[in-house]
């Protein structure tokens, strides 16, 4: 598949699977970390007539979120459509709780291919429990390293940070852990390791 439908697939794949344990409607309010430039939360908010906050670390990625949210919203109110209940915020996802309001509450919180690059994982994994209204869903895809830093040469870790600003692996033991210590319950791992290769 092209990046673009292997991209729509998995996120249609990411609703479904959230949609098998607390379907979302139009009262569910999702958090998205690692937004990127919003499609994915647009999208749902959409499509499920729901209230949304994206969060991402790029200045440029949230200005292109609200740029395109601005622009829908236009066009719906045009057409006499109510508006995506929607918004973007610039910050790390490492510091949830310098972001979000402190009752905030999200019946929904997902990430996609995201949480590799947040420096403080316990961090945000604590805040993502704690901002999680009673009931609610984690949902998360994201890129695993079941082999060591040490293994790899120094010039592809320096060309993977120079990239994508990873410094860090995470294996699915290691996930697993920290879920586990926070107190996720109810934890489902599904591996797509053979999609990756």
């Amino acid at each position: 598949d092209s990046l673009t439908v292997a991209y729509a697939n998995a996120t249609k794949h990411l609703i479904d699977r959230i949609n098998a344990v607390v379907p979302i409607d139009d009262k569910s309010i999702l958090l998205d970390v690692g937004c990127g430039t919003g499609r994915t939360l647009i999208e749902i908010c959409e499509a499920f007539s729901c209230s949304g906050v994206g969060i991402d670390l790029s200045d440029a990625q949230i200005l292109d979120a609200q740029t395109c949210l601005a622009d829908l919203n236009r066009a719906r109110t045009t057409k006499g459509l109510s508006e995506i209940r929607a918004r973007f915020v610039q910050g790390s996802a490492s510091e949830l709780e310098e972001i979000l309001k402190k009752d905030e509450r999200f019946t929904h919180v997902i990430s996609q291919d995201a949480i590799m690059l947040v420096a403080n994982k316990q961090s945000l994994f604590e805040n993502v429990y704690r901002f999680l209204a009673p009931g609610g869903v984690l949902a998360v895809t994201d890129f695993l390293s079941e082999v060591p830093a040490t293994n790899v040469p120094e010039s592809d870790q320096r060309l993977v940070y120079s990239l994508v600003n990873w410094t860090g692996e995470l294996s699915e033991d290691a996930y697993l852990k920290i879920l586990n210590t926070v107190g996720f319950a109810k934890v489902t791992v599904e591996r797509h390791d053979a999609d990756m290769i």
